[in-house]
Protein backbone atom coordinates (compact mmCIF):
# COMPACT_ATOMS: atom_id res chain seq x y z
CA UNK A 1 0.00 0.00 0.00
CA UNK A 2 1.11 3.34 -0.70
CA UNK A 3 -0.10 6.36 1.85
CA UNK A 4 0.13 10.02 0.94
CA UNK A 5 1.08 12.96 3.54
CA UNK A 6 0.26 16.03 1.83
CA UNK A 7 2.29 19.28 1.59
CA UNK A 8 0.48 22.48 0.62
CA UNK A 9 2.51 23.85 -2.59
CA UNK A 10 1.99 26.89 -1.98
CA UNK A 11 3.91 27.09 1.08
CA UNK A 12 7.07 25.50 -0.69
CA UNK A 13 8.31 27.91 -3.44
CA UNK A 14 9.23 30.30 -0.76
CA UNK A 15 11.21 27.33 0.91
CA UNK A 16 12.40 25.34 -1.56
CA UNK A 17 15.35 27.73 -3.03
CA UNK A 18 19.04 26.91 -3.91
CA UNK A 19 21.22 28.69 -1.59
CA UNK A 20 24.74 29.75 -2.06
CA UNK A 21 27.47 29.12 0.26
CA UNK A 22 28.03 32.71 0.90
CA UNK A 23 24.47 33.37 2.18
CA UNK A 24 24.72 34.30 5.64
CA UNK A 25 22.39 32.47 8.69
CA UNK A 26 20.70 36.04 9.65
CA UNK A 27 19.25 36.13 6.01
CA UNK A 28 18.20 32.56 5.81
CA UNK A 29 16.53 33.07 9.12
CA UNK A 30 14.90 35.82 8.20
CA UNK A 31 13.37 34.15 4.73
CA UNK A 32 12.73 31.22 7.28
CA UNK A 33 10.13 33.35 9.20
CA UNK A 34 8.44 35.18 6.37
CA UNK A 35 7.74 31.80 5.21
CA UNK A 36 6.44 30.03 8.13
CA UNK A 37 4.14 33.55 8.45
CA UNK A 38 2.56 33.14 5.96
CA UNK A 39 0.94 29.56 6.75
CA UNK A 40 -2.48 29.58 8.05
CA UNK A 41 -2.45 27.94 11.22
CA UNK A 42 -6.28 28.83 12.47
CA UNK A 43 -7.57 25.70 10.71
CA UNK A 44 -10.64 27.88 9.88
CA UNK A 45 -10.95 28.07 6.67
CA UNK A 46 -13.27 25.58 6.01
CA UNK A 47 -13.72 26.18 1.79
CA UNK A 48 -9.47 25.76 1.30
CA UNK A 49 -9.47 22.41 3.32
CA UNK A 50 -12.80 20.80 2.14
CA UNK A 51 -12.83 22.24 -1.33
CA UNK A 52 -11.20 18.94 -3.01
CA UNK A 53 -13.50 16.47 -1.37
CA UNK A 54 -16.89 15.39 -2.45
CA UNK A 55 -19.65 15.52 0.01
CA UNK A 56 -18.99 11.44 0.14
CA UNK A 57 -14.88 11.90 1.09
CA UNK A 58 -16.41 14.40 3.84
CA UNK A 59 -19.21 12.25 5.40
CA UNK A 60 -15.91 9.34 5.19
CA UNK A 61 -13.92 11.28 7.04
CA UNK A 62 -16.34 11.93 10.04
CA UNK A 63 -17.38 8.53 10.33
CA UNK A 64 -13.25 7.18 10.46
CA UNK A 65 -12.20 9.63 12.71
CA UNK A 66 -15.30 9.02 14.72
CA UNK A 67 -14.31 5.69 15.03
CA UNK A 68 -10.85 6.39 15.96
CA UNK A 69 -12.06 8.05 18.75
CA UNK A 70 -13.09 4.87 20.05
CA UNK A 71 -10.37 3.82 22.33
CA UNK A 72 -11.48 -0.53 22.53
CA UNK A 73 -11.65 -0.30 18.42
CA UNK A 74 -8.30 1.47 18.36
CA UNK A 75 -6.85 -0.80 20.99
CA UNK A 76 -8.13 -4.51 19.79
CA UNK A 77 -7.82 -3.33 15.70
CA UNK A 78 -5.94 -6.41 14.62
CA UNK A 79 -8.69 -8.73 16.41
CA UNK A 80 -11.57 -7.36 15.04
CA UNK A 81 -9.52 -7.33 11.58
CA UNK A 82 -9.01 -10.74 11.85
CA UNK A 83 -12.80 -11.27 12.72
CA UNK A 84 -14.12 -9.05 10.17
CA UNK A 85 -11.82 -11.59 7.39
CA UNK A 86 -13.09 -14.62 8.26
CA UNK A 87 -17.14 -13.35 8.77
CA UNK A 88 -17.00 -11.42 5.41
CA UNK A 89 -15.18 -13.39 3.21
CA UNK A 90 -11.84 -11.37 1.40
CA UNK A 91 -13.37 -10.05 -1.57
CA UNK A 92 -16.17 -8.07 0.82
CA UNK A 93 -13.80 -7.62 4.09
CA UNK A 94 -11.16 -5.89 1.03
CA UNK A 95 -14.23 -3.46 -0.26
CA UNK A 96 -15.55 -2.59 2.92
CA UNK A 97 -11.81 -1.31 3.84
CA UNK A 98 -11.18 0.25 1.00
CA UNK A 99 -13.95 2.18 1.37
CA UNK A 100 -13.47 3.51 5.14
CA UNK A 101 -10.05 3.21 6.80
CA UNK A 102 -8.15 2.35 3.38
CA UNK A 103 -10.35 4.74 1.32
CA UNK A 104 -9.39 7.78 3.58
CA UNK A 105 -5.73 7.14 4.22
CA UNK A 106 -4.30 5.16 1.52
CA UNK A 107 -3.35 6.30 -2.02
CA UNK A 108 -3.00 2.95 -3.59
CA UNK A 109 -2.21 -0.11 -3.81
CA UNK A 110 -0.09 0.24 -7.48
CA UNK A 111 1.52 3.20 -9.33
CA UNK A 112 -1.77 3.26 -11.56
CA UNK A 113 -4.14 3.58 -8.23
CA UNK A 114 -1.81 5.98 -6.92
CA UNK A 115 -1.04 8.70 -9.63
CA UNK A 116 -4.96 10.05 -10.14
CA UNK A 117 -4.74 10.47 -5.99
CA UNK A 118 -1.52 12.54 -6.29
CA UNK A 119 -2.43 14.32 -9.37
CA UNK A 120 -5.99 15.41 -8.02
CA UNK A 121 -4.39 16.50 -4.59
CA UNK A 122 -1.60 18.63 -7.02
CA UNK A 123 -4.56 19.97 -8.94
CA UNK A 124 -5.61 21.69 -5.50
CA UNK A 125 -2.02 22.65 -4.33
CA UNK A 126 -0.84 19.82 -2.23
CA UNK A 127 2.28 17.92 -3.27
CA UNK A 128 2.80 14.48 -1.79
CA UNK A 129 5.04 12.26 0.18
CA UNK A 130 4.62 8.39 -0.91
CA UNK A 131 5.41 5.55 2.19
CA UNK A 132 5.21 1.87 0.96
CA UNK A 133 3.43 0.48 4.07
CA UNK A 134 2.48 -2.72 3.66
CA UNK A 135 2.69 -4.77 7.33
CA UNK A 136 4.58 -7.92 8.00
CA UNK A 137 1.51 -9.88 9.00
CA UNK A 138 3.65 -11.65 11.63
CA UNK A 139 2.93 -12.12 15.43
CA UNK A 140 4.98 -10.51 18.15
CA UNK A 141 6.35 -14.15 19.29
CA UNK A 142 7.30 -14.36 15.54
CA UNK A 143 9.27 -10.70 15.65
CA UNK A 144 11.11 -11.52 18.71
CA UNK A 145 12.43 -14.64 16.88
CA UNK A 146 13.67 -12.37 13.78
CA UNK A 147 15.30 -10.56 16.22
CA UNK A 148 16.67 -12.74 18.40
CA UNK A 149 18.30 -14.48 15.22
CA UNK A 150 19.48 -11.22 14.18
CA UNK A 151 21.23 -10.25 17.80
CA UNK A 152 25.08 -9.16 17.10
CA UNK A 153 27.84 -10.24 19.05
CA UNK A 154 29.88 -6.97 18.79
CA UNK A 155 29.57 -4.74 21.87
CA UNK A 156 31.09 -1.00 22.51
CA UNK A 157 33.38 -1.23 25.17
CA UNK A 158 33.87 2.47 26.65
CA UNK A 159 35.95 2.05 29.38
CA UNK A 160 38.82 3.57 27.64
CA UNK A 161 37.36 6.98 28.25
CA UNK A 162 37.03 6.58 32.11
CA UNK A 163 37.92 8.69 34.29
CA UNK A 164 37.08 11.36 31.65
CA UNK A 165 33.84 10.28 31.65
CA UNK A 166 32.21 9.43 34.77
CA UNK A 167 31.14 5.51 34.99
CA UNK A 168 27.29 6.41 35.84
CA UNK A 169 26.98 8.75 32.15
CA UNK A 170 28.65 5.38 30.24
CA UNK A 171 26.47 2.96 32.09
CA UNK A 172 23.09 4.57 31.18
CA UNK A 173 24.59 5.43 27.72
CA UNK A 174 24.83 1.48 27.26
CA UNK A 175 21.36 0.49 28.92
CA UNK A 176 19.43 3.13 26.24
CA UNK A 177 20.93 1.44 23.55
CA UNK A 178 20.45 -2.36 25.03
CA UNK A 179 18.44 -5.02 23.41
CA UNK A 180 15.61 -5.27 25.29
CA UNK A 181 11.77 -6.57 25.52
CA UNK A 182 10.35 -3.49 23.54
CA UNK A 183 13.32 -3.84 20.62
CA UNK A 184 11.81 -7.42 20.40
CA UNK A 185 8.79 -6.33 18.39
CA UNK A 186 8.94 -2.49 17.71
CA UNK A 187 5.48 -2.42 16.33
CA UNK A 188 4.13 -1.88 20.02
CA UNK A 189 3.44 1.62 21.24
CA UNK A 190 4.07 2.98 17.75
CA UNK A 191 1.97 4.72 15.16
CA UNK A 192 3.69 3.80 11.87
CA UNK A 193 2.92 3.18 8.57
CA UNK A 194 5.13 0.16 9.01
CA UNK A 195 7.88 -1.21 11.00
CA UNK A 196 10.56 -3.93 9.44
CA UNK A 197 12.10 -6.78 10.55
CA UNK A 198 15.33 -8.17 9.39
CA UNK A 199 15.43 -11.55 7.52
CA UNK A 200 18.35 -11.66 5.89
CA UNK A 201 19.95 -9.59 3.01
CA UNK A 202 18.19 -10.95 0.35
CA UNK A 203 15.01 -9.14 1.85
CA UNK A 204 16.61 -5.85 2.05
CA UNK A 205 17.47 -5.85 -1.25
CA UNK A 206 13.87 -6.73 -2.36
CA UNK A 207 13.02 -3.51 0.54
CA UNK A 208 15.48 -1.42 -1.82
CA UNK A 209 13.43 -2.56 -5.02
CA UNK A 210 10.60 -1.45 -3.38
CA UNK A 211 11.54 1.97 -2.42
CA UNK A 212 13.27 2.87 -5.95
CA UNK A 213 9.50 1.14 -7.56
CA UNK A 214 8.19 4.38 -5.03
CA UNK A 215 10.47 6.61 -6.26
CA UNK A 216 9.14 5.58 -9.66
CA UNK A 217 5.91 6.18 -8.91
CA UNK A 218 6.48 9.62 -7.04
CA UNK A 219 8.22 10.68 -10.31
CA UNK A 220 5.72 9.58 -12.66
CA UNK A 221 2.48 10.96 -10.70
CA UNK A 222 4.16 14.11 -9.18
CA UNK A 223 6.06 15.62 -12.30
CA UNK A 224 9.15 15.50 -10.06
CA UNK A 225 7.48 17.12 -7.28
CA UNK A 226 7.06 14.89 -4.68
CA UNK A 227 8.87 12.81 -1.75
CA UNK A 228 9.42 9.09 -0.92
CA UNK A 229 9.35 8.32 2.85
CA UNK A 230 12.23 5.79 3.60
CA UNK A 231 13.26 3.61 6.46
CA UNK A 232 16.91 2.68 6.61
CA UNK A 233 15.48 -0.16 9.43
CA UNK A 234 14.59 -2.17 5.69
CA UNK A 235 17.91 -1.71 4.23
CA UNK A 236 20.08 -3.42 6.66
CA UNK A 237 19.61 -5.30 10.33
CA UNK A 238 18.49 -2.65 13.45
CA UNK A 239 20.81 -4.63 15.87
CA UNK A 240 23.75 -3.06 14.10
CA UNK A 241 22.18 0.06 14.05
CA UNK A 242 21.69 -0.02 17.55
CA UNK A 243 26.03 -0.85 17.87
CA UNK A 244 26.31 2.08 16.05
CA UNK A 245 23.96 4.46 17.87
CA UNK A 246 25.28 3.83 20.89
CA UNK A 247 28.96 3.97 19.51
CA UNK A 248 28.09 7.69 18.79
CA UNK A 249 26.52 8.91 22.04
CA UNK A 250 29.65 7.37 24.21
CA UNK A 251 31.48 8.98 21.48
CA UNK A 252 29.62 12.04 22.03
CA UNK A 253 29.75 11.86 25.61
CA UNK A 254 34.26 11.56 25.61
CA UNK A 255 33.97 14.64 23.37
CA UNK A 256 32.32 16.65 25.13
CA UNK A 257 33.86 15.39 28.49
CA UNK A 258 37.15 16.59 26.19
CA UNK A 259 36.01 19.54 25.42
CA UNK A 260 34.19 20.53 28.34
CA UNK A 261 31.32 21.70 26.37
CA UNK A 262 27.51 20.87 27.00
CA UNK A 263 26.77 21.66 23.33
CA UNK A 264 28.75 19.49 20.46
CA UNK A 265 28.29 22.68 18.53
CA UNK A 266 30.46 24.90 20.65
CA UNK A 267 32.78 21.74 21.56
CA UNK A 268 36.34 22.46 18.75
CA UNK A 269 39.76 22.01 19.67
CA UNK A 270 43.21 22.89 18.26
CA UNK A 271 45.95 20.52 18.25
CA UNK A 272 47.43 22.86 21.22
CA UNK A 273 44.42 22.71 23.36
CA UNK A 274 44.00 19.25 22.43
CA UNK A 275 47.16 18.16 23.59
CA UNK A 276 46.99 20.44 27.33
CA UNK A 277 43.62 18.63 27.81
CA UNK A 278 45.14 15.27 27.25
CA UNK A 279 48.45 16.43 29.40
CA UNK A 280 45.84 17.78 32.51
CA UNK A 281 44.66 14.37 32.35
CA UNK A 282 48.37 12.84 32.90
CA UNK A 283 48.37 11.09 28.92
CA UNK A 284 52.32 11.34 27.74
CA UNK A 285 51.22 13.63 24.79
CA UNK A 286 54.82 13.95 23.27
CA UNK A 287 53.89 10.24 22.47
CA UNK A 288 52.87 9.80 18.24
CA UNK A 289 49.99 7.81 18.76
CA UNK A 290 48.26 10.98 20.77
CA UNK A 291 49.28 13.10 17.43
CA UNK A 292 48.36 10.31 15.41
CA UNK A 293 44.88 10.20 17.40
CA UNK A 294 44.51 14.08 16.30
CA UNK A 295 44.94 14.25 13.15
CA UNK A 296 43.00 10.98 12.36
CA UNK A 297 39.90 12.40 14.11
CA UNK A 298 40.10 15.94 12.24
CA UNK A 299 38.88 14.70 9.25
CA UNK A 300 38.53 17.56 7.27
CA UNK A 301 42.60 18.40 7.98
CA UNK A 302 41.49 21.74 9.06
CA UNK A 303 43.58 21.68 12.05
CA UNK A 304 40.68 21.52 14.51
CA UNK A 305 38.60 18.90 15.79
CA UNK A 306 34.68 18.50 16.94
CA UNK A 307 32.09 16.19 16.41
CA UNK A 308 30.88 17.06 12.85
CA UNK A 309 34.25 15.84 11.45
CA UNK A 310 33.48 12.10 12.82
CA UNK A 311 32.33 10.99 10.00
CA UNK A 312 33.69 7.77 6.91
CA UNK A 313 30.37 6.17 8.05
CA UNK A 314 29.06 6.52 3.82
CA UNK A 315 33.25 5.20 3.04
CA UNK A 316 32.61 1.45 1.54
CA UNK A 317 36.69 0.93 1.73
CA UNK A 318 36.47 1.91 6.01
CA UNK A 319 35.80 -0.79 8.43
CA UNK A 320 33.31 0.18 11.04
CA UNK A 321 35.54 -0.95 13.69
CA UNK A 322 37.81 1.66 12.51
CA UNK A 323 35.46 4.62 12.41
CA UNK A 324 35.11 4.87 16.11
CA UNK A 325 38.53 4.70 18.15
CA UNK A 326 39.07 6.15 21.51
CA UNK A 327 42.48 6.88 23.14
CA UNK A 328 42.53 5.19 26.45
CA UNK A 329 43.00 7.88 28.83
CA UNK A 330 45.02 5.56 31.16
CA UNK A 331 47.36 3.31 28.79
CA UNK A 332 47.47 6.76 26.16
CA UNK A 333 46.78 3.75 22.97
CA UNK A 334 44.12 3.68 20.56
CA UNK A 335 41.42 1.63 20.82
CA UNK A 336 38.48 0.79 18.83
CA UNK A 337 34.91 1.54 20.34
CA UNK A 338 32.73 -1.25 18.71
CA UNK A 339 34.62 -4.55 19.51
CA UNK A 340 33.81 -8.53 18.25
CA UNK A 341 32.31 -7.24 15.42
CA UNK A 342 32.77 -9.67 12.58
CA UNK A 343 33.21 -9.55 8.98
CA UNK A 344 29.88 -10.64 7.94
CA UNK A 345 28.71 -8.15 10.38
CA UNK A 346 31.09 -5.55 8.76
CA UNK A 347 29.96 -6.92 5.91
CA UNK A 348 25.98 -6.72 6.24
CA UNK A 349 26.72 -3.34 7.58
CA UNK A 350 28.55 -1.75 4.43
CA UNK A 351 25.37 -3.39 2.69
CA UNK A 352 23.09 -1.42 4.74
CA UNK A 353 24.93 2.25 3.22
CA UNK A 354 25.00 0.63 -0.23
CA UNK A 355 21.49 -0.09 -0.58
CA UNK A 356 21.08 3.14 1.04
CA UNK A 357 23.38 5.16 -1.35
CA UNK A 358 21.56 3.33 -4.15
CA UNK A 359 17.31 4.85 -2.87
CA UNK A 360 19.41 8.08 -3.12
CA UNK A 361 20.78 7.90 -6.50
CA UNK A 362 18.12 6.91 -7.91
CA UNK A 363 16.22 9.74 -6.41
CA UNK A 364 18.36 12.22 -7.68
CA UNK A 365 18.34 10.23 -11.10
CA UNK A 366 14.71 10.64 -10.79
CA UNK A 367 14.28 13.98 -9.83
CA UNK A 368 12.68 12.77 -6.20
CA UNK A 369 12.91 14.34 -2.87
CA UNK A 370 14.04 11.70 0.52
CA UNK A 371 12.47 11.76 3.53
CA UNK A 372 13.87 9.94 6.28
CA UNK A 373 12.07 8.11 9.08
CA UNK A 374 13.85 9.04 12.30
CA UNK A 375 12.33 5.88 13.36
CA UNK A 376 12.45 4.54 17.55
CA UNK A 377 14.98 6.46 20.01
CA UNK A 378 17.37 4.13 20.32
CA UNK A 379 18.06 4.01 16.29
CA UNK A 380 18.02 7.34 15.91
CA UNK A 381 21.50 8.57 16.42
CA UNK A 382 22.84 6.10 13.83
CA UNK A 383 20.18 6.87 11.17
CA UNK A 384 20.59 10.60 11.85
CA UNK A 385 24.17 10.59 11.27
CA UNK A 386 23.87 8.18 8.48
CA UNK A 387 21.52 10.42 6.69
CA UNK A 388 23.33 13.97 7.38
CA UNK A 389 26.19 11.92 5.84
CA UNK A 390 24.45 11.79 2.84
CA UNK A 391 23.02 15.47 3.15
CA UNK A 392 26.66 16.08 2.43
CA UNK A 393 27.17 13.83 0.05
CA UNK A 394 24.01 14.63 -2.43
CA UNK A 395 22.66 17.79 -1.65
CA UNK A 396 25.43 20.80 -2.53
CA UNK A 397 23.81 22.86 -5.51
CA UNK A 398 20.37 21.51 -5.31
CA UNK A 399 16.71 23.06 -4.26
CA UNK A 400 16.15 20.75 -1.44
CA UNK A 401 13.89 20.11 1.80
CA UNK A 402 15.29 18.81 4.61
CA UNK A 403 13.94 17.20 7.32
CA UNK A 404 15.46 15.78 10.89
CA UNK A 405 14.72 14.65 14.07
CA UNK A 406 15.34 17.14 16.04
CA UNK A 407 16.62 15.02 19.24
CA UNK A 408 20.12 14.66 18.09
CA UNK A 409 22.42 17.59 19.27
CA UNK A 410 24.85 16.90 16.54
CA UNK A 411 21.95 17.92 13.74
CA UNK A 412 19.92 21.11 15.61
CA UNK A 413 22.04 23.77 14.69
CA UNK A 414 20.44 26.18 12.52
CA UNK A 415 23.61 27.79 11.61
CA UNK A 416 25.76 24.53 10.77
CA UNK A 417 22.69 23.44 8.46
CA UNK A 418 22.56 26.72 6.76
CA UNK A 419 25.79 27.07 5.80
CA UNK A 420 26.48 23.80 5.16
CA UNK A 421 23.58 22.90 3.33
CA UNK A 422 20.79 24.39 0.36
CA UNK A 423 18.19 24.67 3.18
CA UNK A 424 16.28 22.35 5.72
CA UNK A 425 13.64 22.62 7.85
CA UNK A 426 13.65 20.68 11.55
CA UNK A 427 11.24 17.84 11.60
CA UNK A 428 10.51 16.46 15.08
CA UNK A 429 10.12 12.76 14.42
CA UNK A 430 7.46 12.11 18.41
Amino acid sequence: MLATLSLQRRVLPGLIASRPYSSTPDSNKKELEECYNRLDLSFENTKEAFKSKSNADIIRALVVLKLCGVQTLVNQNQIILAAMRRILGKTVFRSTLKNTFYGHFVAGETEEEVRPVVQKLRNYGVKSILDYSVEADISTQEATNKTVKGASEATVKPAAMMPLVDAKTLESTRERYNVHEQFGDRRHGVASARTYFYDGEEQCDKNRDIFKESINAVASASKNEGFVAVKITALGRPQLLLKLSEAIVQTQNFFKALTGQGSLQEGRLNEQEFTKKLKDLGVKTDSETVRKFFHEIDFDSDGVVDLHGWNHILDDHVKLGQIFQVLNIKTGALEPLIQNLSNEEEQEFRNMVRRTLDVAEHAIEKGVRIMVDAEQTYLQPAISKITIEMMKKYVYCQENLQFFCCQDGEFCDFHFGFQIFSFFVLWIHG
